[in-house]
């Protein structure tokens, strides 16, 4: 069955179209026309709905051969900031002989591009992080295109189809749903960017803002020969362009932040598959399951709820990052603040320990000159046979040991008596002897 009496509005040519099929594309001009089904259902999108079969959550849409079955796996494992869900659909001829899978993609790669004065140790660390967290053995993008496109289809296929002996013979363009519409990708990528901005304008201390600046695709298809069956890999391939902008606590989000830390702002690249696809059937059947491979990949997109559910998981684990942040900096800052009081109270105690060590130290060597000053008085008096006794004013005189009491008078003339006191001496004052 086709749909007739359909002319490309640009150039007026025929135009046929497969059952249920979404776009169309003129032979004559190449213009691309979206075919709008009005059912009584109300609804445009003739697609299967691919479930989950265990939560019956809708994972996404695609065309579906006559007589095929198609189920769904979600599995809720972590994965990364980018890539949080794995996702799993499989569909199955009527026979079950011929399998066709699409599964989530991955970021494999990542750069950083600087605006601004280039910083050479940041350079070094950024390529040196990149080259550890890309897979051992599998190929990685050239910067600023998709050249190695095919070597990482080839890799892919080599993964999954572990023990297989695989011959690729054909390369081509693949007619999906990303690669033809772009815009279904760009759809899907501003789920994550309004979603973020809802919360991020309001929460207390957001990390950065994102800004998309642009989605580049390209899809890909390989033709493996692996003895007497056939294998069909193909893959979505997405570079999102973000530039990153800083807003006070960049060093969480690791190479960004990094880059924005150094003052050094531009675009924070990640290259990946969004969708990988894949078909596994006889030989003898290759036309079939590629026309059903075609079919599925070309009409699938991934349902507009799982997205949702996808970005709101990602921004879970960012807004949690970011509080573990903020109560980490928190802590930091009073962990600071003890510090800085310990060490006042630190300089405080070695101030007034100083200060107590050389008072000790002053009033021992004061002891100790006291002390030397009686032990040389005390020498003194013994060889010259005398006592030394103290004047009124204070300063001191010396008289022999054998008187017994010294007086002075108002002139400073001092006399000796010994046997006894003399009695008293009007004018004269007795001088008390020199404690030593």
């Amino acid at each position: 069955m086709k749909i007739e009496a359909m002319q490309c509005p640009k150039c007026g040519r025929q135009l046929d179209a497969n059952p249920g099929a979404e776009f169309v594309t003129c032979p004559a001009c190449g213009m691309q026309l979206h075919i709008d089904y009005k059912g009584g259902s109300g609804s445009s999108d003739m697609r299967t709905v691919v479930k989950d079969g265990m939560t019956g959550l809708p994972l996404g849409r695609c065309f579906l051969p006559n007589g095929w079955t198609i189920r769904g796996t979600f599995n809720t494992e972590w994965q990364s900031m980018a890539m949080p869900y794995k996702v799993t659909i499989q569909a199955f001829s009527s026979d079950k002989k011929i399998v066709v899978e699409i599964r989530s993609g991955e970021i494999f790669n990542q750069e950083v591009i600087h605006y601004g004065p280039k910083n050479p140790m940041l350079d070094r660390i950024t390529e040196q992080v990149f080259r550890q967290a890309t897979e051992p053995g599998r190929p990685i993008f050239k910067k600023h295109d998709m050249m190695g496109s095919f070597d990482y289809i080839n890799a892919v296929a080599f993964a999954v189809f572990q023990g297989q002996p695989l011959q690729g013979t054909i390369k081509a363009q693949l007619p999906s749903m990303f690669g033809k519409n772009p815009q279904v990708l760009r759809r899907i990528y501003s789920f994550l960017f309004d979603y973020r901005h809802d919360w991020e304008m309001s929460f207390s201390a957001p990390v950065s803002e994102d800004f998309l600046l642009g989605i580049k695709t390209e899809s890909v298809f390989r033709r493996f020969a692996s003895g007497n069956r056939i294998r069909l890999v193909g893959a979505d391939f997405v570079c999102k362009d973000v530039e990153q902008r800083s807003t006070g606590n960049e060093m969480m989000y690791g190479l960004a932040g990094m880059m924005v830390g150094t003052g050094h702002k531009g675009q924070y690249r990640e290259w990946g598959s969004e969708l990988l696809y894949f078909c596994d059937a006889e030989a003898s059947r290759e036309l079939e399951a590629t026309k059903a491979f075609m079919t599925i990949v070309e009409s699938f997109t991934l349902d507009d709820g799982f997205i949702k559910k996808r970005t709101e998981s990602i921004d879970r684990v960012e807004r949690k990052l970011l509080m573990m942040q903020q109560q980490a900096n928190a802590e930091n800052a009073r962990l600071q603040s003890q510090l800085r009081a310990n060490q006042a109270r630190l300089q405080q105690t070695l101030a007034q320990n100083s200060r107590d060590m050389s008072n000790m130290i002053m009033d021992s060597w004061n002891k100790k000159m006291e002390s030397d000053s009686r032990i040389s008085q005390n020498y003194h008096e013994a060889i010259m046979g005398v006592n030394t006794y103290v004047r009124t004013d204070g300063s001191t005189v010396e008289h022999s040991v054998v008187s017994d009491h010294v007086y002075e008078n108002r002139y400073g003339d001092t006399v000796g008596f010994s046997g006894g006191d003399p009695g008293p001496m009007p004018g004269w004052t007795e001088l008390e002897r020199k404690d030593n």
